[in-house]
């Protein structure tokens, strides 16, 4: 191990829905392991809540101290001593919008940031980058808020321009983020695009099911076409574009079945608003062909893989990469994605319009083979080793820089 150590912020998975919630805490879970392997020693400032299995299924030598509550307005100010007890040589902090509490919380993050990069060395990793061009109604479906969205976007706009502008170094997993991160006033040089990993260890951990049982339990016919998304609801997410698609391509495949796996996020599960507008557009999705299963619990997810012949996912917008389409992935399952998506293989897009939804089913369905070939390509650019490389890389310049 190298000498140095580098001082994570950011949260794991809890052990109840109080906390933090999405994607960043298994990415931040599978980043370590990831990262454990090479040159230098790792701990993470996490939640207080984060759970004792997602604790325990790190590498020994990551070392995680449980110390900031979600929406704790004092959570920036225990994570910075935290890491002054831990005396890090440099620190890198993962950032979400709401990783760190919701509404006005998201506010803290920026000083935060701009107070830890004058320490130290700091790196930051933008989970997800919105300009004006991205926020509208679609973005914010079901959300309340006291702020009419004239307001909401420059806020929020401004916590990304802040970010950029800081003395951090920032890392993103497309070049799509990249240009904006540069829009809004980052240096071209500081910005850098690191593949989202694989989750390559939680898909190893996944239990092995056939696709016969796996249908049985399910009730889903031996013989049907059974196309899978999931995940979180939210409107970019273009569940009624893939629904219109899928209608178009069942009305020649009698066999056809799509399982939507969406659910409403449980930060909004209080939120009358957008409950209503996730029931409402859930009764939409309904339709002949078509099984809304709700949100798929961890436990049920190796079923609904092992039945699925192809996961697809038809974002209508690109705000950072996707947790359930990485799974996917890393768990070897055809994968379809629109083309917000970017530096994916053309053979595995189209653009998110029902009709260009309908022709790549029917182009998996004719040639899985070609899908099958793409795919592998795609999971090698994202490899554990490229990734491990790219940030020892990183790090060992930053380092070099303090001590030039």
């Amino acid at each position: 191990m190298h000498d140095a150590r580098v001082g994570h912020v950011s949260a794991l998975p809890g052990d109840h829905a109080s906390g933090p919630i999405g994607g960043v805490g298994a990415y931040t879970g599978s980043l370590l392991s990831i990262l454990a392997a090479g040159a230098f020693d790792h701990t993470l400032v996490a939640n207080r809540d984060a759970g004792r299995t997602e604790i325990a299924a790190l590498p020994e030598n990551v070392r995680v101290l449980p110390t900031w509550r979600f929406g704790d307005p004092l959570a920036f100010h225990r994570i910075a001593s935290a890491l002054e007890g831990v005396r890090p040589a440099l620190v890198h902090v993962q950032h979400e919008l709401f990783l760190y509490g919701s509404s006005a919380r998201a506010l803290l993050f920026p000083p935060f940031l701009h107070a830890m990069a004058r320490r130290r060395p700091t790196v930051v990793t933008v989970h997800g980058v919105t300009t004006s061009r991205e926020i509208d109604e679609s973005l914010l479906a079901g959300r309340r808020s006291p702020l009419p969205l004239g307001l909401v976007r420059p806020i929020v706009v401004g916590i990304f321009r802040s970010i950029a502008r800081s003395n951090a170094e920032l890392v993103v997993h497309s070049e799509t983020l990249r240009d904006r991160l540069v829009a809004l006033g980052a240096a071209a040089t500081k910005v850098h695009v690191i593949a989202h990993p694989l989750f390559t260890a939680r898909a190893a951990a996944v239990p092995t099911i056939d696709r016969r049982t796996a249908r049985t339990r399910l009730g889903i016919p031996q013989d049907a076409e059974v196309v899978l998304t999931w995940g979180y609801w939210n409107g970019y997410k273009g569940l009624e574009v893939l629904a219109a698609g899928f209608a178009d391509f069942s009305a020649t495949r009698p066999n056809a079945l799509l399982v939507l796996g969406t659910g409403p996020h449980p930060q909004h599960r209080n939120d009358p608003a957008y409950l209503h507008a996730y029931r409402t557009a859930a009764a939409a999705l309904e339709g002949a062909g078509r099984r809304h299963v709700g949100f798929i619990a961890d436990e049920k997810l190796p079923e609904y893989l092992a039945a699925a012949d192809v996961c697809v996912f038809a974002y209508t917008k690109h705000l950072a990469a996707s947790g359930p389409a990485t799974f996917a992935l890393s768990a070897g399952k055809p994968i379809l994605l629109s083309t917000v998506f970017p530096g994916v293989p053309a053979t595995l897009t189209f653009a998110p319009e029902p009709g260009e939804v309908a022709r790549a089913l029917a182009r998996f369905f004719d040639d899985p083979a070609s899908h099958t070939r793409a795919a592998l390509a795609l999971r090698e650019h994202a490899s554990d080793d490229r990734v491990r490389t790219a940030y020892d890389d990183l790090y060992a310049r930053m380092l070099a820089k303090t001590s030039s």
